[in-house]
């Protein structure tokens, strides 16, 4: 098929893995859901399909699911799909923690099938171009996508969730690109291919460590019984991987606030690297124990098929005569070799071949890796207001566990909650950004506390009007707190405004920051802090409650060692209180616009608070001072 889809999406997720598929899951749990598709390069759902070796297990815990970490009562979790089955009582009854790769790619599959309709398998993503509007700004992307027969489908959207999975690490400029070179994502395709015959002798190297390294060797040591295999991995023994519950812990989403403030907090290289070593390089302590018995079996019976090359790395190879031909740097320099498996990885970024128009849009820190926003949206330039969110590619700055499962489940929900919020508010181009949103009521009464002096807006006889007023915040009454105030009683603004929607703004510190303030190239930009409440009005005819709220006043806003406070029965009230008008807003809504140049590097970031900061406590008095003059002094 060739065309274009001609509706604009709210969310296209590119690649359909475990990633996305959770994040279906998190979508279809709220009402409305944005317009979402996915796009699929593989024919069908399938799970690391060339790792998908017999006997193999998953290393995490079966609930560590799509879905059961963050909602247990999910009917898309490993439990539901076993109920589904009819195979739970029996999987029970095994009494295992983990369940057989192969059973765990089924649940995923099962799980794919309910979003069929939303999936567009075999189109692999070739490009991602930005669609700028006349003001210079794109608010959508057009993703162009190519099936295996060369034909191509545009789909134009507001936010791409990026969960492309890794590309597969092949060692280029080390070893040849030649058929007799596979990684071992395409590991059971391409050995099927090129050697259909198992029983007869062919020598495999592996290269690279780690439980895929340990897996393929004893696969190929097992299933081809007449073969020789040598596994050549840099650490000084195959190192067991350290399953105890503190080390879990670090691959868990309440790790991600720890280790997303740490990478702000501390430059230290140490930090992240002492991490790795907890999840990379190493190997499943069962695998480990069954190789060594394999090797030590074949010894007593005078074999030597399976050869560890420990502290040895491959710096090249070369075809000759129908063979391979490695050059190791270790004891042994050199080997022969019909087959080498790269068991090296993947890397985790953007390609600029997908996504070279995009790429300059997007910020990125010191040493070129993405800046990705808490809940996982791209850091982005003003000109790109389009949503770029990123599964598994954040571990910089969201740790160790950003491509594992244990974080899967939170990390779709947290994208599927702004996305859904967003949709709600008309477009993913809403007002504030969403890395501008603030919503903690704690943060949002702060403001609201220290900033008391609001501009209180309604319509009064059919005319807008606004008044400054200071407020009180009472948090604890309503669901999102109360305020009271006073007009004076001849302020126009009383009329209608008993029962009246109001809109309440709280203004904070704000800054203009000049491009000498960032490290990095930008344009000039405006900080601040303010808080949006909405509410409904009522005059208060007690009088009893208008003294009280007057008393509240000085109680909430004089904080000196010698603080005044208004007494209840001060003589004065009776004359005062004829001469205003009390009200309450119970607040319906709160909204926090915090600008605070979110979308920074950490180092321009920093220089931009200290700059709003600078600003908010400089010396105004020179301005107060000739602004008295001119106001006061000429009425005078």
């Amino acid at each position: 098929m060739t065309g274009t889809d001609t509706t604009t999406l709210d969310v296209l997720g590119l690649g359909l893995g475990p990633a996305n598929l959770a994040l279906a899951v998190a979508l279809d749990e709220r009402t409305p859901y944005p317009k979402t598709r996915f796009l699929e390069r593989q024919d069908q759902f399938g799970w690391h399909p060339g790792m998908m070796l017999e006997g193999a297990g998953v290393q995490n815990s079966f609930l560590k699911d799509l879905v059961t970490l963050r909602n247990p009562a999910s009917p898309y979790s490993f439990l539901a799909y076993l109920k589904a089955h009819g195979r739970l009582h029996q999987f029970i009854n095994l009494a295992q923690p983990h369940s057989s790769r192969w059973e765990f790619n089924d649940y995923f599959r099962w799980v794919a099938g309910h979003f069929a309709d939303q999936v567009d398998y075999g189109w692999e993503v070739v490009r991602i171009s930005p669609n700028t509007g006349d003001d210079g700004v794109a608010r959508t992307v057009t993703v162009t996508a190519a099936n295996a027969g060369g034909e191509e489908r545009t789909y134009v959207t507001r936010n791409i969730v990026l969960g492309i999975g890794g590309r597969p690490c092949m060692l280029s400029g080390t070893v040849p690109a030649s058929p007799k070179v596979i990684h071992s994502s395409q590991f059971l395709t391409r050995l099927a291919e090129l050697h259909p015959d198992r029983s007869a002798p062919i020598t495999v190297a592996v290269v690279g460590g780690g439980q895929s390294g340990a897996e393929l060797t004893h696969y190929l040591a097992r299933e081809l019984p007449r073969s020789t295999v040598h596994w050549i991995l840099p650490e000084s023994a195959p190192r067991p991987a350290d399953d105890t519950p503190y080390v879990n812990d670090i691959f868990m989403e309440s790790e991600v606030d720890r280790h997303y403030a740490a990478t702000r907090e501390s430059a230290d290289p140490e930090f992240h690297t002492s991490l790795r070593n907890s999840n990379y390089g190493v190997s499943d302590v069962d695998l480990l124990h069954s190789l060594y018995r394999l090797q030590y079996q074949e010894a007593a019976r005078g074999q030597e098929r399976v050869h560890i090359h420990t502290r040895s790395r491959l710096i090249g190879a070369h075809e000759e005569n129908d063979r391979l031909s490695l050059k190791i740097a270790g004891a042994v320099k050199e080997l022969r070799a019909d087959l080498i498996v790269l068991a090296t990885g993947y890397e985790r970024d953007l390609s600029p071949e997908m996504a070279g128009d995009l790429l300059p849009l997007l910020q990125h820190d010191a040493d070129g890796r993405l800046m990705v926003e808490r809940g996982y949206r791209v850091a982005t330039r003003p000109e790109l207001a389009a949503g770029v969110y990123v599964q598994g590619m954040a571990e910089h700055s969201h740790g160790l566990g950003d491509t594992l499962l244990p974080v899967m489940a939170f990390r779709s929900d947290r994208i599927a909650e702004q996305l859904v919020a967003d949709r709600r508010a008309g477009s993913t181009d809403s007002y504030p950004p969403a890395r501008h949103r603030e919503d903690k009521p704690e943060l949002l009464h702060a403001v609201m506390r220290k900033y008391p002096m609001a501009v209180l807006s309604s319509t009064a006889g059919g005319v807008l009007r606004a008044s400054n007023i200071p407020l009180v915040l009472d948090a604890g009454s309503g669901p999102h707190g109360t305020l009271f105030g006073h007009f004076d009683a001849n302020n126009p603004q009383v009329a209608d405004f008993d029962g009246a929607e109001v809109l309440v703004v709280f203004q904070g510190p704000d800054a203009y920051i000049s491009p000498r303030t960032y490290a990095s190239d930008q344009l000039p930009t405006w900080n601040f802090v303010s808080v949006h409440a909405r509410g409904t009005a009522r005059i208060l005819r007690d009088e009893a409650e208008v003294v009280a709220g007057l008393v509240s006043i000085p109680a909430s806003n004089d904080h000196r060692s010698d603080a005044y406070r208004l007494p209840p029965d001060e003589h004065r009230i009776p004359k005062l209180i004829n001469g205003i008008v009390g009200f309450r807003i119970e607040i319906q809504e709160l909204e926090g616009r915090f600008k605070l140049s979110q979308d920074r590097d950490p180092q321009d970031r920093d220089r931009a608070r200290d700059e709003l900061a600078r600003a908010a406590s400089a010396d105004q008095s020179e301005f107060i001072g000739w602004l008295h003059e001119r106001a006061v002094g000429a009425a005078e």
